[in-house]
């Protein structure tokens, strides 16, 4: 009754038309009450027939019911397969009806209703399920009573089809099923011709209604109302009956083809193995590279950090480059534009500035008004604060500015009011600018994202970090206490510069150009990098992108890219770092897909890697054949790119060594390494040794670039600035990306690069540009699986590698790394026109002092000379009045004449011996230099009075390594220095230091006077390019062109150089050997990995049957020589490694030694690396090359020039420069070709009768080239002598014949022209 009320309250109108109106409140319960127990019934057999009631619906039951029936009969007929399903359903129905007999008993008493007879009865559900069935056919046209039914009726097959199949299909479950349903059936059927189901239900339905006659008489005239359903429904069950017939009949040939099955109970696992056999098959024929389709593979670093739009040059974009271009010349050459800070950030801005800092709390406010008005406010603003290396040193520019140029917050970016980003408002009146600055530092509240990735609400001045003293030393301990309103301020001046010249370079226009680059550059960045995938590369299997930005998955998804892609990305993305790797695979290729990066990652040193760098997962093709895809963004320097490939070889080869590895990365290779960076043909060695190949082949052509992009100058980063005119030849130009694989499971088909985004590079064109947004191309590979004959070919290449390491054959390499000076000014240097210009002008000054070569006087002041008296005073020198009496006569000398070209003052070595004791100190990993222009100290030696208050403080106040610099001093004596007098050997100490000042503020003198301002900041690029990285230079050389070598014998090595080298590339190549007592100049020696074993130093025995002179002269570390033996030969090798000097008996007593231990311990092969120091114009004493080759020729000797070397054949030109202390050794840089120091300085000496020299060859740029006429070092190549590199060739024959042999005929002749 409850039921019928909810439904008639919800169907009143479809019920309303069935139920007469009128009769008062108690015959309205009463229609309502028979109504629902109709209903009630109804539904209760429909819930019992279902297994699933509800109590929603009475009427619903019925027709679902038969609904459900006909479904069944019709999954009957579909085949075989749906044999089992069926026996499901048809036992659940059997128990349903079962169900329903016992259910009716009980719960069709409280009814009341169904006054008619037995057949009336089973006429009304008849029907309802005919009403049910039309109404539902009529969905449209009935009302919303026959909606409710359908609804129903669907939640009941559901619920049927999900107990369909959990149901056993066994033979003994059919025959109960059948043997159940038969019996329910019959119970059914109104008749035995009929469903006896039925006629049993009917017939309890009309004993319990017989004794409820009394009790329904007054509702009997609506009952009556039912009647024409219930006729209607006796044709439908008829059909019902013949479906039950035909459901028995295909029981019976369910039993049937279960007891075939049980006859054949091996099949399922016949039809397993030929399921089996089948893949397998299709396996093979997947990898058949006769019948498999090629694979496509790219990759693409698609740079996404980038907030500056510009930061690089722009390929076609002519008012752009113009833009650029003026911007350009206006700082590098800003002539009268370089106005006074002031008069760009006022005064007035300043005091606003001051006001708003105070307010906040921060300390140290006034200190920075201090330096405001004594420092910033008059400097001039390119030549002083633009271009002041001491800022950048300080990062009182680039700090502010990295952390608020553009903040990621919760409501999308927030950008700093700058240039170099793309803020969109207007900032090109300077009032604006300076009012929306202020509003964004210090009004404007973020919402960021913070620790633990908590939301934090901040101002933009509460980003900015303290910059410590102890990661940036050129930070002093004042600056850093203030260094929060110090940075605010500079970061304010710079910005406010940046506005000044934009509106002089281009007024008006500039921010429209901004704008533009950024809607293209910055903003529409992904969409055109989707568009460019979906377009031009939607036939791809996989593509590997690297450096994919946070916000890229969003242009994804509105991108026609799904229905061509499906979209990897690593579970440990960096959203924040918006550097993360992701792979792109073909839609419906591959299955099985899962990701394996933490694996590989674990085989890697920890920090290699950051979260989001690489991605690798592994999967199958639909036939089978496994893979492992990754996709990774290297390190700048690309450093960490061999331990992560070495990583990937280790998972692919041993975890999963059937997955084919395809890989795609910016291994940020390079075509001339700095020794920091790593190297391409290192790399390919590197790979090649591992069974991998890429795209690109064995041997990569380093000039095959992928990226080509030059910096403008309107970026934080100046020094690293090309003009346009110098793009081709100073822009970033390496071969960074690739796609790598094994040799043995992919041959490369065709591989093309991208720069347009149409599968086309246009080579010697910068990029991005407007169209194709990245500053890395695009590389494309096709690739098959290897045929057979590809797979001889593979077999044939590793046959012809082994036969090579066999064969008889050695590399040695001979080079003095020259490590002595720390001057970055001593020699003149080809390449660098900058620093040519400015020594050129040092020259011409002394040359021609004329009114510049003043007294002493001028420039090292009398105040000077007393503070520094009494600093020697109180050292306890002695001889302090005598130095004093000294000074009273080179106070009037003159500056030039008098102190720097004065042979008098180099021949006693006192300025000399000051500089060598003083120039750059180390102790452990410590430096401390003299504050002096021929070294590298970092502070500002901007003026004498900076320069004399820095001098005093180092040489008399600073400990380092428990000594003070004046203690340092050596005590000349004239037994030694025959120029040296008896007074001043007894005041030696004070003498150099009066001397080595006044020479240093000569010099300080003299470059503020050639190149003020230019020459500090030229010294900072020549120490950074030149000599701060020298070792690693040396490292990168020898780890790049020269790690097949066999051999490496290095002269005049630093102490430190093996430290460094063993945190190098050298080990992976070699293994290296220094002396067991080191000097300052040190031979190193390195031996190729696995080709010489039980190898010992034997130094100390070579160095016994040296004569007694050539042992006194000897110093600590200049000879270096081991023994070894050939891992494959077993013959013993004698190397030695020596730096000899201009005498003679040295380097031929050291040879002398060698062949006396070889022959005393029976070892035929001893090689000898040495710098000859050689001579043209020999005095006595000395050595040349006409000594050296009679010597040759006397002990049965080759070299690597031929048994007579020639000594123009040179391997060192070089000049020094005026800025040294030996200036009688200086020279102008048109003197070089015919003065400078050159010649034949380094041999390789080894027996004639068991080595031929087959090919030597000299380099002096670290590419196994030497160009000729080129002085060196150089700012790529960093030594004065050239690499000299030789292969030596076994041999079986007799020494020659003495020299005086009358019967000896010789020539030689070197055939190679081209």
């Amino acid at each position: 009754a409850t039921v019928s009320v909810l439904y008639w309250k919800k169907n009143r109108g479809a019920v309303g038309k069935r139920i007469k109106k009128g009769g008062g409140s108690k015959m309205k319960t009463q229609t309502l009450v028979l109504f629902g127990i109709i209903l009630g019934f109804l539904c209760f057999g429909y819930t019992q027939f279902a297994g699933k009631g509800d109590q929603n619906a009475e009427l619903g039951f019925a027709v679902s019911k038969i609904q459900a029936l006909k479904k069944e009969l019709e999954g009957a007929n579909t085949a075989s397969s749906k044999f089992q399903e069926e026996s499901m359903r048809m036992k659940h129905e059997a128990d349903a009806v079962r169900e329903s007999k016992t259910s009716l008993e009980v719960e069709i008493g409280p009814l009341r209703i169904l006054q008619v007879e037995q057949q009336k009865a089973a006429s009304e559900l008849e029907e309802a399920k005919s009403e049910i069935k039309k109404l539902n056919k009529k969905l449209q046209d009935t009302e919303t009573l026959v909606d409710q039914e359908k609804l129903v009726s669907k939640k009941s097959e559901d619920a049927l089809e999900d107990l369909w199949v959990t149901h056993n299909s066994t033979k003994e479950n059919l025959r109960i099923l059948m043997s159940g349903v038969s019996a329910d059936t019959r119970k059914q059927s109104e008749c035995e011709a009929k469903t006896s189901e039925l006629e049993r239900s009917l017939g309890t339905a009309h004993t319990v209604q017989t004794k409820l006659n009394a009790e329904v008489q007054s509702e009997a005239e609506r009952a009556k109302d039912f009647e024409d359903k219930y006729f209607a429904v006796k044709s439908d069950l008829a059909v019902v009956a013949k479906e039950n017939a035909f459901l028995k009949n295909r029981i019976e040939i369910f039993e049937a083809e279960a007891d075939r099955h049980v006859l054949k109970g091996d099949r399922q696992t016949r039809r397993k193995n030929l399921i089996e056999e089948e893949k397998q098959r299709a396996l093979n024929r997947a990898l058949d590279p006769d019948l498999a389709k090629p694979i496509e593979a790219v990759t693409w670093n698609i740079a996404a950090v980038n907030n500056n739009p510009f930061e690089y040059w722009i390929s076609g974009t002519e008012e752009y480059n113009k833009l650029m271009d003026n911007v350009a010349n206006f700082i590098t050459s800003p002539g009268e534009l370089d106005i006074p800070v002031s008069k760009v950030f006022t005064q007035d801005m300043w005091e606003d500035l001051k006001q708003t800092m105070k307010q906040i709390g921060w300390e140290g406010v006034d200190k920075v008004g201090t330096l405001w008005e004594e420092n910033y406010k008059g400097r001039r603003i390119i030549s002083e604060l633009m271009k002041d290396a001491s800022i950048g040193k300080k990062r009182l520019a680039s700090m502010p500015d990295r952390v608020t140029n553009t903040i990621v917050t919760t409501t999308g970016l927030a950008m700093r009011p700058t240039v170099i980003n793309c803020y969109e408002g207007s900032i090109a009146q300077m009032d604006k600018w300076w009012s929306a600055w202020k509003k964004f530092m210090f009004s404007r509240e973020l919402e960021v994202i913070g620790r633990r990735k908590k939301r934090e609400k901040k101002f933009g001045y509460e980003l900015l970090k303290s910059i410590k003293r102890a990661k940036y030393p050129a930070v002093t301990e004042e600056e850093e206490a203030i260094s929060l309103p110090l940075q605010t301020l500079v970061g304010a001046i710079f910005d406010a510069i940046l506005v000044h010249i934009m509106n002089h370079a281009a007024p008006n226009v500039w921010e429209d150009i901004r704008a533009e680059m950024c809607d293209k550059l910055n903003k529409g960045k992904n969409d055109r990098v989707v568009g460019i995938i979906a377009n031009t590369y939607n036939t791809a299997n996989a593509v590997f992108l690297q450096e994919v930005s946070g916000d890229f998955e969003k242009a994804v998804k509105k991108s026609e890219i799904l229905d061509t892609f499906e979209v990897y990305l690593s579970e440990k993305a960096d959203d924040a770092r918006n550097q993360n790797s992701v792979i792109l695979l073909s839609k419906g290729t591959y299955k099985h897909i899962e990701e394996v990066t933490e694996l590989i990652v674990q085989e890697m040193p920890p920090g290699t890697v950051a979260n989001g760098d690489l991605l690798a997962i592994t999967c199958e093709t639909r036939e089978g054949v496994p893979y492992l895809f990754a996709s990774f963004h290297g390190d700048t320097n690309g450093l960490a790119t061999i331990p992560v490939v070495e990583a990937m070889h280790k998972y692919a080869s041993s975890l999963t060594p059937h997955h084919k590895l395809v890989f795609g990365m910016d291994a940020n290779t390079y075509q001339h390494p700095s020794p920091d960076q790593q190297g391409l043909e290192s790399f390919a060695k590197f790979y090649v040794s591992k069974n991998l190949t890429t795209c690109y082949g064995d041997n990569p052509n380093p000039a095959n670039y992928t990226t080509f992009h030059a910096r403008t100058h309107l970026q934080t980063q100046l020094n690293k600035a090309v003009a346009i005119k110098d793009r081709d030849e100073l822009g970033d130009k390496n071969p960074k990306d690739n796609i790598m694989f094994f040799k043995k499971d992919f041959v490369t088909v065709s591989t093309t690069k991208d720069n347009t985004g149409e599968k086309l590079y246009k080579e010697g064109m910068v990029f991005p540009t407007l169209t194709f947004p990245s500053d890395h191309g695009i590389t494309s590979t096709v690739m098959k699986y290897p045929s057979q004959a590809d797979i001889r070919k593979l077999e044939q290449a590793k046959n012809n590698e082994k036969v090579a390491k066999t064969r008889s054959f050695m590399e040695v390499v001979s080079w003095n790394v020259a490590s002595m000076t720390e001057n970055p000014f001593e020699y003149w240097m080809s390449g660098s026109e900058s620093y040519n210009k400015i020594m050129d002008n040092v020259a011409s000054l002394l040359v021609s002092p004329s009114d510049f070569n003043v007294p002493v006087k001028k420039v090292f002041t009398q105040d000077m000379w007393e503070e520094l008296r009494s600093a020697m005073k109180a050292t306890g020198w002695k001889g302090i009045d005598e130095v004093t009496s000294i000074w009273e006569g080179y106070r009037e000398k003159r500056i030039i004449t008098g102190i720097l070209l004065d042979r008098t003052l180099i021949d006693k070595k006192l300025i000399i011996g000051f500089d060598q004791m003083t120039n750059t100190l180390n102790h452990g990993d410590e430096v401390l230099m003299r504050p002096s222009v021929i070294n590298c100290y970092e502070g500002s030696l901007e003026s004498t009075e900076k320069w004399w208050s820095a001098w005093k403080n180092f040489t008399f106040k600073n400990e380092f390594g428990g000594m003070a610099p004046w203690q340092r001093l050596a005590h000349l004596k004239s037994e030694n220095i025959p120029a040296l007098t008896a007074e001043e050997e007894q005041v030696s100490q004070p003498l150099q230091t009066m001397l080595g000042a006044i020479y240093d503020a000569v010099l300080v003198h003299l470059m503020n006077h050639v190149a003020p301002t230019a020459w500090e900041t030229l010294r900072t690029e020549m120490c950074n390019d030149l000599l701060k990285t020298r070792i690693k230079r040396v490292a990168s050389i020898l780890s790049t062109s020269y790690s097949a070598a066999d051999v490496v014998l290095l002269q005049d090595a630093p102490a430190d150089f093996v430290k460094f080298v063993k945190s190098s590339p050298i080990p992976d190549y070699f293994d290296v050997y220094s002396p067991e007592r080191q000097g300052s100049a040190n031979s190193v020696i390195f031996l190729r990995k696995g080709k010489f074993e039980n190898v010992a130093e034997a130094t100390s025995d070579v160095a016994r049957h040296l004569s007694p002179l050539a042992r006194e002269a000897l110093l600590d570390g200049e000879l270096l020589a081991v023994t070894a033996t050939g891992l494959t030969s077993g013959e013993k090798y004698l190397l030695t490694s020596f730096r000899a000097t201009a005498q003679r008996n040295i380097l031929l007593s050291v040879q002398d030694a060698i062949k006396k231990h070889a022959d005393q311990n029976h070892i035929k092969h001893h090689i000898l690396g040495a710098e000859t120091a050689a001579l043209e114009n020999p005095t006595a004493g000395d050595i040349d090359m006409s000594a050296i080759t009679a010597y040759i020729a006397e002990n049965g000797l080759g070299t690597s020039f031929g048994p007579r070397p020639d000594p123009m054949n040179v391997t060192m030109l070089t000049g020094r420069t005026y800025l040294q202390p030996r200036t009688n050794k200086a020279l102008q840089y048109k003197e070089i070709s015919s003065k400078g120091e050159s010649g034949l300085k380094d041999l390789i000496f080894f027996p004639y009768s068991h080595f031929s020299s087959v090919l030597t060859t000299k380099d002096n740029t670290g590419r196994r080239v030497f160009a000729e006429e080129t002085i060196f070092p150089t700012a790529e190549f960093p030594s004065m002598h050239s690499i000299t590199s030789t292969i030596l060739q076994h041999k079986a024959r007799p020494a020659l014949p003495a020299a005086n042999s009358s019967d000896i005929s010789t020539a030689t002749w070197n055939i190679a022209a081209v």
